[in-house]
């Protein structure tokens, strides 16, 4: 029997990895969170879980509703993480595995090695943070040390660093890891909730974005390649240093529950995510899902997702630099790709969806795992 110990101050992926893994006959898993057991059981884990909700949770919770100064809110966060860190290092059970999120088990994954000489992943959804700093540094947004020391400390106690994108990797690589510590697993989609949707009437809007409207994103690009060729979008989430235009052609509708989504997927025509920075976003496999025509950054996982579903037409990349008339070149394409499909489902990409489920991340990560076990 493997045993797993998965390591995430809140649900995010790691609930989904929890939850594939708990189906193998051969793994236990036990689950370490602030989130509490009977909201992790709403989402289908049935596995032990490890959660720190009082009174840490409730600190954690409050901190992200009340209305902190963003530099403060960030040093609050961090605290909490260090303390949530030092409380999984006191009550982690023996594993041969620790898989902890990026920055949240950098302590634990020391103890676990210690104690039971336990295998140490760091799963790493963003960029290497030199990378991550280096950005934030230019656009001049604060950035805290201390976040920055404990993801190098997390990154050098991991025997591995698992990454979800080709984009992570470079980073990683060029952040001086060892490319025989980097593993990598694109994450997936729940197809439940996700699934194909019909072609949109002619009166559709012409781009959906969905997340958080920021620099980071590329979304002053966006704005500007909109205007320019007069389109209509729609955007769905919050809104932070990024102004959103007041232009007719543009529509805001604020942060929903991931279960509405897919109404919003049904409404446009193509998904476009022009990101400056980023791991590889959810929203992109959820519009592939959903049979949306994606354009995507080289940095946003799109170049992940058009492997995955077999190189796949309805996948644009756009081409570097990262420029408002390369995006402009890449949405065109989209564009016109996308008023060429059929009426009715947006299927083209097929039975190639499997490979970006869940259930496939979940398989390709139980492998990695019993491979690196079996080197033990």
């Amino acid at each position: 029997m493997l045993k797993i110990g998965i390591v995430s101050i809140t649900r995010t992926h790691m609930l989904n990895l929890a939850i594939a893994l708990q189906d193998k006959k051969d793994v236990d898993v036990i689950f370490y969170t602030l989130t509490p057991a009977k909201r992790l059981r709403q989402f289908g884990y049935k596995g032990k879980v490890v959660s720190f909700v009082f009174p840490l949770g409730l600190i954690f919770y409050a901190v992200h509703k009340l209305p902190f100064s963003f530099e403060r809110g960030l040093r609050l966060g961090h605290k909490l993480r260090n303390l949530f860190d030092k409380w999984c290092s006191l009550f982690i059970k023996p594993c041969d595995i620790l898989v902890g999120e990026n920055g949240d088990a950098y302590k634990t994954s020391i103890i676990a090695k210690k104690k039971f000489d336990s295998i140490v992943i760091c799963d790493q959804g963003s960029s290497h943070i030199s990378a991550q700093d280096a950005y934030f540094k230019e656009m001049g947004v604060y950035t805290n040390p201390w976040n920055t020391k404990n993801l190098l400390n997390h990154y050098e106690v991991s025997d591995y660093m698992m990454v979800p994108s080709e984009y992570v990797k470079k980073t990683d690589l060029e952040g001086g890891i060892e490319s025989h510590r980097i593993l990598y697993n694109p994450y997936g989609v729940n197809t439940s909730v996700f699934h194909v949707t019909d072609k949109p009437s002619h009166d559709a809007y012409d781009i959906l974005f969905v997340g958080n409207w920021c620099l980071r994103k590329g979304c002053d690009m966006l704005a500007e390649a909109c205007k320019q060729l007069n389109l209509r979008l729609l955007h769905v989430g919050g809104i932070t240093n990024c102004p959103f235009p007041k232009e007719s052609n543009f529509t805001h509708i604020g942060i929903v529950k991931e279960t509405e989504l897919p109404k919003f997927y049904s409404q446009a025509k193509i998904f476009v995510l022009p990101s400056k920075n980023e791991g590889l976003a959810l929203v992109t496999l959820q519009a592939t899902a959903s049979g949306l025509p994606l354009v995507s950054s080289m940095n946003a996982g799109g170049v992940d997702i058009k492997k995955l579903i077999g190189e796949a037409n309805s996948c644009f990349i756009i081409e570097e630099p990262l420029t408002t008339e390369n995006l402009m070149k890449s949405i065109k394409q989209a564009l016109a790709y996308a008023n060429a499909l059929p009426e009715g489902p947006r299927n083209q990409n097929g039975d190639a969806i499997k490979n970006i489920t869940w259930e496939a991340y979940g398989d390709r990560y139980y492998k990695i795992l019993k491979e690196i076990s079996s080197k033990r």
